[in-house]
């Protein structure tokens, strides 16, 4: 496997991962991959961050081609039986979603709405000097953006149904990271708005969006299987109960992985294992 840490970025890491298939092909790239999974369920960054850039490849690939690339090397994980490989990702059915005929609320804010909050338009009777103050001032959208009626506003922005909406909001320079695992965490939710945020390197790297994204039954199950190994023992217990059945045998697996190297350090007598 690539060594993704040494790369910058998650586009140059989906990038590696992409010609690392491409060259070795699943067998040998799902071997590599078990050992970042291992490395992942035991709490290191190496593995942690791989999964990270694994959850964004899978992501592009559900918006690109309709499939994630990691279904195929799940495939020849389960053949060589590797446990965290196939358990992961092995295609399966999706965790949760709409009903036949349901859609989302719709917010009664147009799809090609202004994402500005106030008008930054001159008015003619207001002298150039003083606008230009206007404009310093309002800058940035410094603190008072989040007060009053921005606060309101962006609230709606937060719970619009149209993904090329979400989109824009995404890439607004002004949204923080608060509101977009506020995105993430919307229960019902479609595929699109999930991998809208799935898509945006800037927020996957943000542990908070990763764990909203994780815990959200409606994000698509390749995306949130490849965050499952840096998640939280908690929430591995609750879909190992069952609560999350599409990703239950990945919580089993990672959860065994982890009590394994738990067990192996207890095991150590407490005079050997001082400095």
């Amino acid at each position: 496997m690539p060594k993704l840490e040494a790369l910058r970025d998650l586009a140059h890491r989906r990038s590696a991962l992409a010609m690392h298939l491409e060259a070795v092909g699943p067998e040998r790239f799902a071997e590599g991959l078990e050992a970042l999974l291992l490395r992942a369920a035991e709490g290191h960054d190496d593995g942690r961050e791989a999964c990270v850039a694994l959850a964004s490849w899978a992501a592009h690939g559900l918006v690109s081609h309709g499939r994630s690339p990691l279904t195929a090397v799940g495939e020849a994980a389960a053949r060589a039986s590797l446990p965290l490989g196939a358990a992961l990702f092995v295609e399966s059915a999706p965790r949760a979603g709409l009903a036949r005929r349901g859609r989302l609320a719709e917010a009664s804010i147009a799809s090609t709405s202004s994402l500005s909050f106030v008008s930054l338009r001159r008015n003619p009777e207001m002298p150039v000097d003083e606008w230009r103050r206007h404009m310093a001032w309002l800058r940035g959208y410094q603190a008072h953006r989040w007060s009053g009626m921005g606060l309101r506003v962006l609230e709606r922005f937060r719970m619009h149904h149209d993904p090329t909406f979400i989109e824009r909001l995404l890439d607004a320079p002004w949204l923080r990271a608060r509101d977009v695992v506020v995105i993430a965490s919307r229960r019902p939710t479609t595929p699109a708005l999930s991998l809208a945020i799935a898509t945006r390197d800037k927020w996957l790297s943000d542990p908070r969006v990763q764990e909203a994204l994780v815990k959200n039954p409606f994000t698509p199950t390749p995306v949130a299987a490849a965050l499952l190994a840096a998640a939280s023992e908690s929430y591995l217990l609750e879909c190992a109960a069952g609560a999350e059945s599409g990703i239950r045998r990945g919580a089993e697996e990672i959860l065994r992985a982890r009590r394994v190297r738990v067990e192996s350090t207890e095991s150590v007598p407490p005079v050997l294992a001082e400095p």
